[in-house]
């Protein structure tokens, strides 16, 4: 419910000569309005997007009491946004409602989209979606969900409402009501207040919320949703059917996932960062989130800064409207494998770009991240929080494995035991994908090639794609080794040694890019006994051993052991719940790893809050934000 938008509880007008003292007595009992009235202010957001401001009700807005809930009897005012919590036992959910476009009219309500809004090369990017309190922390009863209690608080009892004096035959009892659905009002717009900005739709892309012109026939206020090209998509409204228990309801245009269904939003696993819509009927779920735009934002910022290119206008061409160039479906399902360990300082940059890049084709591919055993867990957090609306899509894998020491083959081999995709690539966790690198991939091995390599650009000669059945069948990296230097060329080495295809080379400059590191950087997190060898000393011993092996005819390697790499954890999003399960390399290589590949749209598994584990072995400090 919004701000003046329930009808007023007026006293009763004596007749006769007292009729001008009456009436003056009943304008003075009707409260003053309060609450977040600069939020329907023109400063928050352009003029074109906020209805008139009222100065006040005349006497012929004051409607008698058989007529209430006809129209709204209070005015809207500017003032100051009034930050406090929603009384117990008002959980909001929202739908999604598409706004009907009218033909022929003069002017069509567009939101202000800028330049800025499709960030480019060299420009600073537009401030993402604006820093407000967690969603869950807006009703008491889910900060007790939070904390493990079943029940919800108790609600207000009425003598906490201060109800207006009245004067001149207007009683206490006759205005209580009225104050009541003020502070429902104030509520309603708080609720729906947090979900105006930009978000990252699952199923729009990139979307913006604004604020309706004006309310609907009740009185209600709706927020319209609009892609990144300017198109309507849909509309959220707050409706209060059960007086306690207001619910966001969300309807896409066009009839998404049915005409007019509308999708409530689950506010236990959402934040205001991350919203999780669900339709009851089907069980299909919507994912909003602002968090990986902000991260995207301000480490693309980065990257530029450094000279590199990521390609970002392409990316965000797509997700601006996805329906206006669809993305042909990939030939093959692709696994991207990342190990890294105390690297988020460049992972932090080079993730996202690279799940945004996988975007167009998530039903396609899979990114796997494993946490070798990072020192502070600072890595772990950033995925689980800042990466979470991929992880929830299913695009994102994320593991944790217990190493003391980092071991490049150990790590490389790990990555690729958890994915289940038909070609393989490893990509370091300082490498950055260009917008075409995935069908770059799969056209190298329609043209036959048995290992695709991209090493045109420094720091990228271990960005190896080979199938998964010829790289488990050499049994990966060898592990029998230092821990840095060689690995990838007598990996490459063996693969053509298997006669199944070329060798191919190059590429476009984009698609072999690289934070670079120093030769120091490379081996820090190497066992210190043996990182007293400099880089240079172990790939030169690396390569003396593996020349020496193939020269034995022992292209698979890591025989001793029954699979390759080590045991992780796997982390992941089960309804908007952060669980985790035990992985553990099985004696078949190729049966101890999950095989299903992905064969149609990412599906979105189906939650507690973020900071509560279902396995009371782990810290809870993992989960703190960054």
């Amino acid at each position: 419910m919004l701000i003046g938008s329930a009808s007023m509880t007026v006293p009763p007008v004596s007749k006769g000569k007292h009729d001008a003292a009456a009436l003056a007595g009943a304008q003075q009992a009707v409260p003053a309005p309060v609450g977040p009235a600069a939020e329907l202010g023109a400063k928050d957001s352009p003029t074109v997007w906020r209805a008139p401001v009222k100065k006040g009700p005349k006497a012929s807005a004051l409607v008698p009491k058989s007529k209430q809930g006809t129209h709204s009897g209070q005015p809207a005012t500017n003032g100051a946004s009034v930050s406090q919590a929603v009384p117990p036992k008002q959980i909001a959910k929202a739908t999604l409602v598409a706004p009907p476009v009218k033909q022929g009219a003069k002017e069509q309500r567009k939101p202000p989209f800028s330049a800025a809004f499709a960030p480019q090369e060299g420009a600073p990017f537009a401030p993402a979606c604006p820093a407000v309190e967690d969603l869950r922390a807006s009703s008491p009863a889910l900060l007790a969900a939070e904390e493990g209690s079943s029940q919800m608080a108790p609600p207000k009892k009425q003598g906490e409402l201060s109800p207006p004096a009245v004067e001149q035959g207007g009683s206490t009892s006759a205005t209580l009501p009225q104050c009541q659905q003020d502070s429902e009002r104030l509520e309603d717009q708080q609720a729906v207040d947090r979900l105006k900005g930009e978000w990252f739709s699952s199923t729009w892309g990139l979307v913006q919320v604004y604020e309706r012109p004006s309310r609907s026939k009740h009185g209600s206020l709706i927020l319209e949703v609009w892609d990144g090209s300017g198109k309507p998509r849909g509309f959220v409204k707050l409706v209060r059917r059960d007086p306690k228990l207001p619910r966001l309801r969300l309807i896409w245009q066009n009839g998404y996932g049915g005409q007019n269904t509308p999708y409530y939003l689950n506010p236990g696993p959402s934040t205001t960062k991350h919203l999780r819509w669900e339709h009851e009927a089907s069980g299909a779920v919507e994912i909003w989130d602002c968090a990986f735009l902000e991260v995207l934002r301000t480490e693309t910022t980065w990257v530029l800064k450094h000279a590199l290119q990521p390609q970002l206008d392409l990316a965000w061409k797509y997700l601006q409207d996805p329906t206006l160039d669809p993305v042909p479906p990939l030939p093959y399902t692709v696994g991207l494998c990342t190990a890294t360990m105390n690297r988020l300082w460049q992972l932090r940059r080079a993730l996202p770009l690279t799940l945004m890049h996988c975007w167009p084709h998530r039903d396609h591919c899979r990114v796997h991240v494993v946490d070798m055993g990072s020192k502070d867990d600072t890595t772990f957090r950033f995925l689980v929080h800042h990466c979470r609306f991929a992880m929830e899509m299913g695009l994102l894998h994320v593991y944790k494995a217990q190493e003391e020491f980092w071991h490049a083959s150990i790590g490389k081999n790990t990555a690729h035991a958890m994915a289940s995709e038909e070609i393989l690539v490893n990509i370091d966790s300082d490498n950055i994908i260009g917008a075409h690198f995935l069908q770059d991939v799969c056209n190298r091995f329609q043209e036959g090639a048995a290992v695709a390599q991209y090493e045109q650009g420094g720091g990228t000669c271990g960005r190896i794609a080979a199938r998964r059945t010829d790289f488990m069948e050499i049994k990966g990296y060898d592990e029998d080794a230092f821990p840095m230097g060689c690995q990838d060329t007598d990996l490459v080495l063996r693969l053509k040694d298997l006669q199944r295809g070329p060798h191919s080379k190059g590429g476009c400059p984009y698609l072999s890019q690289a934070i670079l590191n120093t030769v120091d950087q490379k081996v820090e997190n190497c066992d210190p006994e043996l990182a007293a060898r400099k880089w240079g000393q172990m790939n030169q011993r690396n390569k003396e051993a593996f020349d020496q092996r193939r020269k034995d005819g022992k292209l698979k390697r890591n025989e001793h052991k029954k699979g390759i790499g080590v045991p992780v954890k796997h982390y992941f999003y089960e309804g908007g719940e952060l669980r985790s399960e035990d992985l553990n390399i099985g004696s078949d290589i190729l049966t101890g790893i999950p095989t299903t590949l992905i064969t149609g749209p990412a599906t979105i598994p189906t939650s507690c809050p973020t900071r509560r584990w279902t396995k009371s072995t782990v810290d809870t400090a993992d989960v703190e934000e960054c």
